[in-house]
């Protein structure tokens, strides 16, 4: 079966609402709500189809726009390759042309609405801010909680506790601090693969290695004491596998050389471009990336960037 290509766009006024058009009535998915957009023409592009559809659509013209995320999403009857973009305009901009009703709504009142199950995908990747920072115990040492505030005060809104190797009185010490800093920011705290200390920690989640990912598809979801918020991906069957888990974001590379990690081999942006096209989650580059590497990540395919040092120092 072909996948049927479908462009998108996350369409934000000056209030930071977003806008939702109604299906129309005797169409797939009818009455549900849905991201402006539509389907491609013969030769055209993503972002070509877009500015044709926004013009048809809702009247405004397409200037600027940034990629929030592209993936494939099967339904039952069809499957869809969508690409979603993210553009600002006026309220009084926008003309209803072809829909039978509109509304802008915040962000956190989405979820709420009946949109089409592939917009799920869509209404995650705009819960995950575009730098995932990552708090290593060896790095930062005695400096660890100083380090994890002073991100959180500059806006930081995802970080991972990465330990290994250590004491559990260690581990549950610096566990509990980091997430109650978070708490105070209001920042999702991920505890890195030791799932062990889940109820001595609470994070909001955990982060697990590529090596895991196998036992956790043989872990039914129900059975899964945790949230799963990220996972490291190297390979295309582990993007596959990703692909049919409940995992929020995925982080692939070593994009550059790291001082970490020395030893591995970077993938490039290349590397990190083909692995992205086959990800239907956010992506994050790792690796010698830094804050301002954001917008490459983004060209490149990803969502964003994730970073020891890049971010936390």
């Amino acid at each position: 079966m072909m996948a049927q290509k479908i462009a998108l766009a996350v369409v934000t006024n000056e209030q930071g609402e977003i806008l939702l058009t109604q299906r129309k009535k005797n169409t797939h998915l009818a009455g549900l709500w849905e991201f402006p957009g539509g389907k491609l023409d013969q030769g055209e592009s993503f972002k070509q189809a877009l500015r044709r559809e926004l013009a048809e659509e809702i009247g405004i013209t397409l200037a600027s726009c940034r990629k929030l995320i592209n993936f494939k999403y099967n339904y039952p009857d069809r499957q869809l390759h969508l690409q979603v973009f993210q553009l600002s305009t006026q309220q009084h901009e926008v003309t209803l042309k072809e829909h039978q009703a509109a509304q802008w709504l915040q962000q956190t009142q989405l979820s709420s609405v009946a949109l089409p199950a592939a917009n799920q995908i869509i209404l995650n990747a705009l819960r995950m801010p575009d730098i995932y920072a990552i708090a290593d115990h060896d790095v930062f040492a005695s400096a660890l909680l100083d380090q994890v505030e002073q991100q959180l005060k500059a806006g930081i809104r995802l970080l991972q506790y990465r330990v290994h190797g250590h004491a559990s009185a260690t581990i549950i010490t610096s566990g509990r601090a980091i997430k109650a800093l978070c708490d105070r920011y209001g920042a999702t705290m991920v505890l890195n693969s030791e799932w062990r200390y889940w109820d001595e920690i609470e994070p909001h989640g955990v982060h697990i290695k590529s090596a895991d990912l196998a036992r956790m598809q043989q872990t039914p979801a129900v059975d899964l004491a945790y949230r799963v918020i990220s996972a490291s991906c190297h390979t295309l069957q582990q993007a596959e596998l990703i692909n049919s888990l409940d995992i929020a974001a995925v982080l692939v590379g070593p994009v550059q050389i790291t001082l970490t990690h020395p030893q591995q081999r970077p993938v490039g942006w290349i590397g990190f471009s083909k692995l992205c096209a086959h990800i239907n989650r956010p992506v994050y580059a790792i690796g010698g990336c830094r804050a301002h590497d954001v917008a490459t990540a983004q060209v490149y395919g990803g969502h964003g960037i994730a970073a020891i040092r890049g971010v936390m120092q």
